[in-house]
């Protein structure tokens, strides 16, 4: 049974405890399977609960090179973020994603 499309479906629910569960599973499940749900975590960056941001920008570094290349942009934005702690998980998905550290 495939959960990440239901995991890619919950990461606009309107629940925040829901879209953070869901960026959590993803950054277990990690790559490949995972691999497809990048471009909805990169939306889920900009997400307005903090918690959610965090988890989204850390299945982004599980994630890793090649699939996740194309969030950089998202997570550099990231850096500017006023939480210190997603401002580090940032960081860590950005080594992970351009060492191939996943």
């Amino acid at each position: 049974m495939d959960k990440v499309p239901a995991l890619i479906n919950s990461l606009t629910d309107p629940d925040e405890k829901v879209r953070k569960h869901a960026a959590k599973k993803l950054r277990i499940i990690g790559p490949p399977e995972a691999d497809a749900a990048v471009p909805d975590l990169v939306n889920v960056l900009a997400d307005s609960n903090k918690p959610v941001r965090w988890f989204a920008a850390r299945a982004l570094g599980s994630i890793g090179s090649p699939a996740a290349d194309n969030a950089l942009p998202a997570l550099n934005e990231l850096l500017e973020d006023s939480n210190s702690p997603i401002r580090d998980a940032a960081r860590r998905a950005i080594y992970s994603i351009e060492n191939g550290n996943s």
